[in-house]
């Protein structure tokens, strides 16, 4: 009697309603961010949870019981491999090289790295400014991976916008200062998102470079623009599963006449 009770095919519905959910939270994330993700991957395991107890015990389907628990175990495993598996490492030489001329009157060297996690990101910075006499060597480095309940995805990137310093002669006998962004300032490959951001502001024979990195993992997306010195760019990040953004320090160079 109590079998009569239960809606035909609840055990497939179910099933179905537990894998559709795990393999559309990529798009949840784009959508809506990190806690529509986590909410389509827990909405998921309980349907396939409940799948599982349904066809087991009220419907007495046992082919999709187990169909339904051997998903969950992926599931499982997948996350496991997520949890378990090292992370990629940082290069170990960003090859940083010193230059010379025009005069470099303000800034040095900086480095920043850092690792977090959350129940279903990770991410791993690497960031690093050397400036010299006719440029700022940049080098930002990120692996993130996001898990989407039956797999994990992955990815590093990396960028190097170095900024050149250029002098030039103005009439009257003295002398402009000029920034050129040598590289691209912004990647963005699933699951991961890197950028480099130089304001850059120009002032007769002085040019002053104000730095800032941000790398993410799992962000949901949002909109890309100029700055406003036309250089770098922003990205929306407001809904990323992680978000590291460390300001590296200004800079300034003078060009003089000799």
């Amino acid at each position: 009697m109590a079998n009569e009770l239960i809606p035909q095919y609840l055990d497939v519905w179910l099933l179905i309603a537990g894998v559709s959910l795990w393999l559309a939270s990529p798009l949840f994330e784009r959508a809506a961010g990190e806690q529509a993700t986590v909410g389509a991957l827990l909405g998921g395991t309980v349907a396939l949870a409940s799948a599982a107890l349904v066809a087991a015990f009220l419907t007495l389907n046992p082919a999709f019981a187990w169909t339904a628990t051997a998903f969950l175990c992926w599931g499982a495993l997948a996350y496991g491999a997520f949890r378990l598996v090292p992370d990629k490492p940082a290069p170990k030489d960003l090859s940083l090289a010193d230059h010379c001329k025009p005069k470099l009157i303000f800034g040095e060297s900086r480095f920043h790295m850092d690792h977090k996690w959350t129940l279903r990101t990770r991410l791993t910075a690497k960031f690093e400014v050397k400036p010299s006499d006719c440029r700022l060597a940049v080098s930002a480095w990120a692996y993130g991976r996001a898990f989407y309940g039956l797999f994990y995805t992955g990815r590093d990137l990396a960028l190097t916008p170095t900024v050149d310093i250029v002098c030039s002669a103005v009439k009257g006998g003295g002398c402009k200062a000029l920034a050129y962004v040598s590289a691209a300032t912004l990647r963005a490959e699933s699951p991961v998102q890197i950028q480099v951001q130089h304001d850059i502001k120009e002032d007769g024979d002085e040019v002053t470079v104000r730095t800032t990195m941000t790398a993410s993992v799992g962000a949901s997306g949002g909109s890309i623009g100029a700055s406003a010195s036309g250089v770098g760019g922003s990205i929306g990040l407001t809904s990323a599963g992680l978000t590291f953004q460390q300001a590296m320090g200004m800079f300034r160079w003078r060009c003089e006449v000799g």
